[in-house]
């Protein structure tokens, strides 16, 4: 046998091997080392109906049971909403689309499913807004928040109920909330306010109007909070 013909056999014995060892060297096709054919490193697999239900990334692909397509046989369609449901908290999806199904969510920890005591459906009744329904105990939209705890109780400078700073120039954190007088938006968003509005922030009619994000934070005009609850703020329809 010539040298050429030895060295053209030895191209071939090589490629093949390269090519076997890129596509695994198991001969079944895939990227993997193993031999099921799904292309999963760990032999893994989002594929059946305990798999799509055990809240686990089987196969790595960062989607785990109903939110991985490779479980739609196994899935029903899962349907949007709150995740505080006995029902939801039991179906293999992430019902409000924070990527954390059935007992990983905190929302389920009222599930019996989940070791708690059972969800108890909420029913709107309202906006939370308001001294009576930022301090009825409870909560009116169903956004998860009661009184005080939602934003738009805290937020609204009306609501008496909620800690506020008492005295914006005696150098003491009334509300220990951790902001002092013109720090503490209390004293910035109450009409007349002694604090003025600083370059850098969303705090005036005109600086609430201009399309630019003033304080960086995102958002912009009456998009940020410093000007819908800032009652200096004429136009953004809160004051």
């Amino acid at each position: 046998m010539t040298h050429a013909r030895l060295l053209v056999m030895l191209v071939v014995v090589l490629g093949a091997a390269i090519f076997a060892c890129s596509r695994g060297g198991d001969g079944d096709g895939d990227i993997d080392a193993d031999t099921d054919g799904d292309g999963d490193a760990d032999g893994g697999g989002e594929n059946d109906a305990d798999l799509c239900s055990d809240g686990v990334d089987n196969d790595g692909d960062s989607f785990a049971d109903c939110d991985d397509l490779d479980c739609a046989t196994f899935c029903g369609e899962c349907v949007e909403g709150p995740e505080a449901t006995e029902e939801a908290c039991a179906d293999g999806c992430s019902n409000d689309g924070d990527q954390y199904i059935d007992c990983d969510d905190f929302d389920c920890d009222c599930a019996t499913a989940c070791g708690g005591t059972g969800c108890v459906p909420c029913e709107p009744t309202g906006d939370e807004n308001g001294n009576v329904a930022c301090s009825d105990g409870t909560d009116n939209d169903c956004n998860g928040f009661a009184d005080c705890d939602d934003y738009s109780c805290s937020l609204d400078i009306d609501v008496t109920g909620c800690p506020r700073e008492t005295s914006c120039a005696d150098g003491v954190d009334d509300d220990a909330d951790d902001y002092t007088d013109c720090e503490d938006r209390d004293c910035r968003w109450v009409a007349g306010t002694v604090c003025p509005c600083e370059e850098g922030r969303e705090c005036s009619d005109a600086t609430c109007t201009d399309g630019v994000d003033n304080d960086a934070n995102d958002h912009t005009d009456c998009d940020d909070w410093e000007c819908l609850y800032n009652k200096n703020v004429t136009l953004c329809g809160r004051a």
